[in-house]
């Protein structure tokens, strides 16, 4: 982590106390003294380089400068401030060849253009996200979508790669942090260069045919309206495209068909996670229309292998909120919803609860189709049920 405050300043945050400090090693650089004393770091004083030693780094790290002017190498140095590791993370950039800096002045340039736009991001975003997480987390991500994005105007990257990249990262922000099938997501062979322009700037990783992302890069990309501008969508299209494809990957579940089980085992998960983000920071008239076939399929799937109950109520319940809603109480939606509550609370051996709303149903059944219905009588007899239970 480049160029934190104090250690009180980053520990007394409560989403970046949960950054995986203790698995491995975290770098950090700062020029507060005050980690010097910090219990569990490791401090090392670092000055910056001399001339010679900052040019013998540079001439040993880029070679495409073999032949520019020492001076004009020197331009570069002093723009980085001659400190070693961002003189080593200047050089690998240059060095890449999915770069083209020509000569080190193209990548001043580029530097300066940088650190303009990240003055005026920080202007526009003055305390955004400060309760959440510090300026510096945004500053590092909005300058690792920069880069993603500058591969479009270097043309070194396909438009549909670059344009690919921001959308997947809208998608990943409302799925789980981690083993999120490429699959869900589109085609693998059409994903695998914004996979690889996104694992490039440390924003996902790509292992066994899944994508991972860290949890506050997902929160960064759902709550921050920059960042969203960044990637071109918003909060109602990104939903509507993650639904969307939720929708695609487990239409195929039958409970008739076994193969298809293993679709909406790798979906669920997912669906849980959509909705339950969904009720706490959107409104139901925001709500895409297809959430409701989604969680009603795998509320089903739930249901049907008889050992996720819980889960299986927590979509049939979101499903209840929505439809009571959109059409109103007396709806048969809503009746249709609370019946299949109610086999899952008599399946939970709640029995009270079941009849409730069995009786419910019959209600509006009778008021919908009449008394004599074979869905109103079902609805009765499965009341009845219950209470002699």
């Amino acid at each position: 982590m480049d160029d934190v405050g104090t250690p009180e300043s980053l520990m007394a945050n409560e989403m970046m106390s949960k950054f995986p400090w203790t698995k491995g090693r975290v770098v950090v650089t700062t020029r507060s003294e005050a980690w010097s004393t910090k219990k569990g770091f490791q401090g090392l004083h670092v000055e910056s380089m001399s001339e010679a030693e900052a040019l013998a780094l540079v001439r040993d790290r880029v070679h495409q400068w073999s032949f520019e002017s020492d001076v004009e190498v020197m331009r570069f140095v002093t723009e980085l401030g001659a400190f070693p590791l961002a003189l080593s993370q200047a050089c690998a950039t240059c060095a890449s060849d999915q770069v083209s800096f020509a000569t080190p002045s193209d990548y001043i340039v580029r530097h300066k253009d940088q650190s303009e736009k990240l003055a005026r991001w920080k202007r526009h975003a003055e305390g955004v996200g400060e309760e959440e997480y510090p300026w510096g987390f945004l500053e590092m991500l909005l300058l690792s979508l920069q880069e993603v994005k500058r591969h479009l105007m270097d043309q070194s990257a396909p438009e549909e790669d670059v344009q690919g990249a921001m959308r997947l990262l809208r998608m990943m922000s409302w799925l789980l942090p981690t083993g999120v099938p490429l699959n869900l997501l589109g085609n693998p062979e059409a994903l695998a260069g914004p996979v690889k322009l996104l694992g490039g700037q440390g924003l996902v990783t790509f292992a066994k045919g899944c994508l991972s992302m860290h949890p506050l890069v997902q929160q960064a990309i759902r709550r921050e309206d920059i960042i969203l501008q960044m990637l071109g969508g918003s909060v109602e299209t990104t939903l509507q495209e993650v639904v969307g494809d939720l929708k695609e990957f487990v239409k195929g579940y039958t409970r008739d068909d076994k193969s298809t089980f293993d679709k909406a085992a790798a979906g669920a998960p997912h669906v849980l996670h959509v909705v339950g983000l969904v009720q706490e920071t959107v409104a139901c008239e925001q709500w895409p229309e297809e959430l409701d076939d989604v969680a009603g399929k795998v509320a089903g799937y739930l249901q049907d292998i008889s050992c996720a109950f819980g889960n299986a109520l927590v979509l049939r319940s979101a499903q209840l909120a929505y439809r009571t809603w959109k059409p109103g109480h007396d709806h048969v939606d809503v009746a249709n919803t609370q019946y299949n509550m109610a086999l899952v609370h008599k399946s939970m051996n709640k029995q009270e609860e079941a009849k409730r709303l069995f009786s419910r149903c019959a209600e509006v059944y009778a008021k919908v189709y009449g008394a004599d219905h074979s869905e109103t009588l079902d609805a009765k007899k499965q009341a009845a049920g219950c209470s002699s239970k």
